[in-house]
């Protein structure tokens, strides 16, 4: 490998899955699950609660707002 062409690391190379919520792909190893509905999605999309460790995507944080 030459000198300056070093490769990415892993999570930022734009890989297979696809995040429901915004349709852009990332990599699996980097997968975050909505602790609501289960559904896939990236890191960008989902809300994280640092005080219930709850992670949830953009419908069930909408969801637990109107409630």
């Amino acid at each position: 490998m030459a000198k300056g062409a070093m490769r990415r690391p892993y999570w930022l190379e734009d890989g297979e899955e696809t995040c429901e919520s915004c349709t852009h792909t990332f990599v699996v190893q980097v997968v975050v699950r909505c602790s609501g509905c289960d559904a896939a999605g990236c890191a960008q999309c989902v809300v994280r609660n640092w005080v219930s460790h709850e992670v949830l995507c953009s419908e069930c944080r909408q969801l637990e707002g109107a409630e």
